[in-house]
């Protein structure tokens, strides 16, 4: 997969005129960098537009979602002489590294072949920060070899400065993930049909927890199962982070008392009162934020680092996640301060907060609004980042 070798489709679709490679790592990063290679696609119509991914998940995400034309590879190994071979193929005009990836041989490889390198919608933790600062004399060449850093914050700046990289590279863009635009294709009726197919009647409220972990279901079985107990038109649908627990999911449901149902089969399995819904497909679980009367993010009751809150606060959805959103730090702060999310700090509090926003409609409302809000007025980053990359590239 990741050896270097360009599937044959791939090969016989490139027009040997050079391309714009991009790389995203997470899942999280290609829904979000949707925008940018739409962009590049219109912007470069003269080179191939490259995506490259690391895991089988984000692949198969990226054929879904970046659209015709594109074409989607594995990144390949950071070995010299398997990167110097698909350089040679890909003939990268430049490459756009999505956040703070740095591939010391691949950034070399590039570099040496005369490409330009962009770090896009770049950001750097606390935790990773303090990690390069203490080997930041190895990273001086490679730093020195990217010629744009385009960062989300203020603070992402002044620790890529701190590092070592020359202040007149670095820019403050802010974060494309506010730019993801899933309401494309989701209405009213998309909403209604979905609801239906979940069985969900009129007065139902239906939970979504999102990007879960291992831990993190317990938890949220059990609070659902106290809801539950107060009223009986909820329902629950749970999305694990790797679509390979599912089965694992599902064990823990009927542990505790629940019949689970896998999306994959909802339309052969009968509904019942004690039905809890398993999501065990790829790149579904944004637009059935949709049809969600409150929102958890996982990774964020265990210390995993959290999920991106933006994709249901598009929706104007409840929003409620844990104390570890290490990974979306700037965001998940932005929520709490801006009144657009709940952040609960164990078990006995997400089950408090739940029956606030559950059972309470103007809090439900007014968090939703606050959400929506702040996507709003948070947006204009991938155009940001494309006048960096545009600045560089010279076209």
């Amino acid at each position: 997969m990741r050896l270097g070798f360009i599937r044959r489709d791939v090969l016989d679709a490139l027009g040997g005129r050079g391309s714009v490679w991009l790389h995203a790592v997470s899942v999280g990063e290609i829904v979000a960098s949707r925008q940018l290679v739409t962009a590049l696609k219109s912007k470069y119509p003269q080179y191939d537009i490259i995506v490259s991914t690391v895991t089988r998940t984000g692949n198969e995400l990226a054929k879904k979602i970046v659209g015709e034309g594109v074409h989607v590879i594995y990144l390949p190994f950071d070995i010299s002489f398997i990167v110097k071979r698909v350089v040679k193929i890909l003939n990268p005009k430049i490459l756009v590294l999505i956040e703070s990836e740095l591939w010391p041989n691949l950034i070399n490889v590039v570099s040496g072949a005369g490409s330009k390198i962009v770090i896009a919608n770049g950001r750097i933790s606390v935790n990773s920060f303090k990690g390069y600062m203490f080997v930041r004399f190895l990273l001086k060449d490679i730093l020195g070899r990217i010629d744009a850093f385009s960062m989300q914050t203020d603070a992402d700046k002044d620790r890529f400065i701190k590092m070592g990289v020359e202040a007149g590279k670095v820019y403050v863009s802010g974060n494309i993930k506010y730019d993801i635009s899933e309401s494309a294709g989701v209405n009213g009726a998309y909403m209604l049909s979905e609801r239906r197919r979940f069985g969900l009647a009129d007065g139902d409220k239906f939970i979504v927890a999102g990007s879960t972990h291992t831990g993190e279901e317990e938890y949220i079985l059990d609070t659902f199962r106290a809801l539950k107990a107060k009223s009986a038109n909820l329902r629950l649908m749970i999305a694990p982070r790797h679509i390979e627990r599912s089965d694992r999911v599902a064990k823990i449901a009927e542990e505790l008392g629940f019949t689970p149902i896998r999306v994959s089969r909802l339309d052969k399995e009968k509904i019942s009162s004690d039905t809890v819904f398993i999501l065990d497909t790829i790149g579904h679980l944004s637009k059935l934020y949709s049809v969600a009367d409150l929102v958890f993010i996982g990774g964020s009751l265990v210390e995993k680092g959290g999920h991106n809150p933006i994709e249901p606060a598009i929706y104007s959805k409840p929003i409620i996640f844990g104390a570890h959103m290490d990974n979306f730090k700037e965001i998940s702060a932005q929520f709490i301060d801006n009144g657009a999310a709940i952040c609960v700090k164990d078990k006995d509090a997400l089950g408090a907060a739940m029956t606030d926003v559950i059972f309470n409609e103007g809090k439900a409302l007014g968090l939703g609004r606050n959400a929506l809000r702040l996507v709003e007025l948070s947006k204009g980053a991938t155009m940001k980042n494309l006048k960096v990359i545009s600045d560089v590239l010279g076209k």
